[in-house]
């Protein structure tokens, strides 16, 4: 990712994965539900607030979206690959269909969840059927993200690592916080920690 990264005009293939990888920070990293990702808008991205270095992006339509918006807050590292992505993918989404109301509307989101491009038709076969892979299925793209690290790590002789998945990160912060903050004098603490993974109260309450 360093590479890509430091590269001035990153390939379309590179700012795919890259998407993948900003992806992973948010459902592996900080344990949001796909839909966050998914229906995370550029606008919502742009005007997120800097706090006490954190990058503060607040998304308003995910599963529980009617009580309270998804606060994704991000490290400044973290921050140098989303905001990497926004660049390279601007030169991008031109190229993307964009003739119906409802293609329209998928460029407004922050990753591109179309399929197809119209620039696909000049691109080699290897790297067509490799487009045709994104689409706004964010387990599928955790689960690319994987096997690719995996091959990097048998190409070292290295086992390979157990997929994790949202729901995986999302019980083990629950497992957490209630070991760490099961007593009653602990519940500002839960609360704390159940709306920033977004869940209700109740569900708090009952899990942890």
């Amino acid at each position: 990712m360093s590479q890509i990264l430091a590269d001035d005009s990153p390939t379309f293939k590179d700012t795919i994965l890259l998407g993948k990888y900003c992806i992973a920070i948010l459902c592996i990293g900080h344990g949001h539900r796909p839909a966050v990702p998914t229906n995370m808008t550029i606008q919502q991205y742009d005007i997120g607030q800097t706090i006490d270095e954190m990058r503060v992006v607040y998304v308003r339509h995910h599963k529980v979206g009617t009580t309270q918006p998804a606060a994704v807050c991000l490290s400044m590292e973290e921050v140098k690959y989303f905001q990497k992505y926004r660049e390279a993918i601007a030169q991008h989404r031109p190229d993307f269909v964009d003739t119906t109301p409802e293609e329209r509307q998928k460029l407004t989101f922050f990753y591109l969840h179309s399929t197809r491009s119209r620039k696909q038709k000049d691109v080699d076969e290897e790297e067509e059927d490799d487009e045709k892979k994104y689409d706004h299925n964010v387990n599928n793209h955790i689960r690319r993200l994987h096997e690719m690290f995996n091959k990097q790590l048998e190409r070292k002789g290295r086992a390979p690592l157990k997929l994790i998945t949202s729901s995986m990160t999302r019980k083990a912060i629950e497992n957490d916080a209630r070991r760490g903050y099961g007593a009653s004098e602990h519940a500002q603490e839960r609360r704390a920690i159940s709306n920033y993974i977004v869940h209700t109260v109740g569900v708090a309450d009952q899990h942890y």
